[in-house]
């Protein structure tokens, strides 16, 4: 079964190139390589699938629709298409569901998953649906309210859990709590689906799903025994971990009637445990651009210990001192000591560079790499002065080496116009935009020619297609279709 999965996960990965090509402006699926996928791992890829660079799905015959009717359907099976197939009059009747959206995350917060969470929310409703919103608690104090004034925000009793990800003693809490306040108030209201996001929201969805009766999509951020074990330290506690995690992702997945995956390799790893493929969707990660995009770059206080930086994009050569930066959290899965030692070697090569931290974390948090030479750190306020601490930068940076999930900085670099500069086996998403930024091993030297690459030739790349193609307005009618093919199986 292992040896299964490594060669379908690298099959995947080694095809996924391939499996769209761009025909002038219309998208066209390599059904082959889809069929040489199935016929070498055993497992059927004709899961949904949505193309973010056209914003169309794929049909049997691999040419995507660019008509009202449908907007989304099955890589392979014609009789699945006939029943995702939304009409324009189907879509429009949007406006009678009621959508219960279970995070168990504090909420809101200007952490890169809760502000997809938001734009996702206000872009479901916008589209006509009604939406309840139930998560943690939460002690951030937003710059204003982001939040759609049509979306129910119900948050669960309980003291605050931070912002920190990972399992502790105030999670559990909170997730009792949240199941409790979910269940007084969805028994009264009975939604017609329960959209849940990550493996709590999943752990959480199924008991509601069975107490209520209610159709089930569940979101999948991360695979979660890939990810849990950086949470802990030491093989045998790793090892431990693992099989655990192991254990959720082969049961729970399967129970819910709608699993939302990020991009097809993390598609076929559910398929490989034992999802059924008529319930796999994919749909990439977009967010509100316009949220950061449209706030002109303002002047904020520089702190007395940071240089002030200009940026000079008017030639190729390197005429200022190069600008990085880092907009994330501390988490061992983001690589904090690959980011230090990639800003060390870019260092070595300039040594004027600096790496600007935006982050709402305390600098201790990011353990050795806070104490680098060359790093700063700046909080932000909200959206505005975020975008303007990005905006100043020459690249963004991601070190990311978890291939499963999306980062949402990658796209906050994008929303204000930043190159970015990754670990190609965590950035999937930016492999198929090649002139919004560069993919490099996860190894310092590689990644830090890569930024002084972007830095000394700023004016070569365009995020422009990306994000374009990210906006999460783009993606409302990939997820109409995973809703109205959940609630037609339940009519059945």
């Amino acid at each position: 079964m292992r040896s299964a999965l490594v060669d379908t996960v690298s099959e995947f990965e080694r095809t996924l190139g391939e499996a769209i090509r761009i025909e002038g402006s219309r998208p066209v699926a390599c059904a082959h390589s889809y069929d040489r996928l199935s016929r070498t791992s055993g497992v059927d890829l004709g899961h949904q699938f949505f193309d973010p660079r056209s914003g169309t799905g794929l049909d049997s015959s691999g040419v995507g629709s660019d008509g009202d009717d449908v907007r989304y359907r099955l890589g392979v099976s014609s009789r699945s298409n006939a029943r995702l197939n939304l009409s324009g009059a189907e879509a429009r009747r949007a406006s009678g569901t009621h959508i219960a959206m279970i995070a168990p995350c504090p909420f809101p917060s200007h952490q890169g998953t809760q502000v997809f969470l938001r734009h996702l929310a206000n872009a479901l409703v916008a589209d006509g649906y009604e939406l309840s919103f139930f998560a943690y608690a939460s002690a951030e104090q937003l710059e204003e309210a982001f939040l759609d004034d049509r979306i129910e925000l119900v948050r669960a009793g309980g003291r605050d859990v931070g912002t920190r990800s990972g399992p502790s003693w105030g999670r559990i809490a909170g997730d009792g709590a949240l199941l409790r306040r979910t269940w007084t108030q969805l028994r009264r209201e009975r939604p017609d689906i329960l959209h849940v996001h990550n493996a709590e929201g999943l752990a959480l969805g199924v008991l509601l799903k069975r107490m209520l009766g209610v159709s089930l999509v569940f979101h999948a951020h991360n695979v979660l025994a890939h990810e849990l074990p950086h949470y802990v330290s030491g093989k045998a506690a790793k090892r431990v971990v693992r099989a655990a995690a192991a254990i959720f992702d082969r049961s729970l997945p399967r129970l819910a009637d709608a699993v939302i995956c990020f991009d097809a390799r993390q598609a076929a790893h559910y398929a490989s445990l034992g999802v059924a493929t008529r319930r796999l969707h994919v749909i990439p990660l977009g967010l509100d651009h316009d949220e950061l995009g449209e706030h002109p770059i303002a002047t904020f206080p520089t702190p007395a210990n940071e240089p002030a930086h200009a940026r000079k994009y008017e030639s190729n050569a390197l005429s200022h001192a190069p600008l990085i930066v880092y907009a994330g959290n501390p988490d061992a899965y983001q690589n904090p000591d690959l980011i230090r030692e990639t800003i060390a070697a870019l260092r070595r090569r300039c040594s004027r560079s600096e790496l600007r931290i935006v982050s709402n974390h305390p600098a201790d948090a990011f353990g050795q790499l806070a104490h680098a030479p060359g790093v700063y750190f700046r909080s932000f306020r909200g959206p505005r002065e975020l975008a303007s601490l990005i905006a100043e930068a020459d690249a963004g940076l991601c070190a990311r080496t978890l291939w499963t999930g999306a980062p949402v900085k990658i796209l906050s670099y994008v929303s204000v116009g930043v190159p970015v500069v990754a670990c190609g086996k965590g950035a999937t998403m930016l492999a198929e935009f090649p002139d919004a930024g560069l993919c490099t091993e996860a190894d310092p030297e590689a990644l830090a020619d890569g930024l002084l690459k972007v830095v000394t030739n700023r004016s070569g790349f365009d995020v422009s297609r990306m994000r374009a193609a990210t906006h999460i307005k783009a993606h409302t009618r990939a997820y109409q279709g995973v809703y109205a093919a959940v609630l037609r199986d339940s009519l059945r």
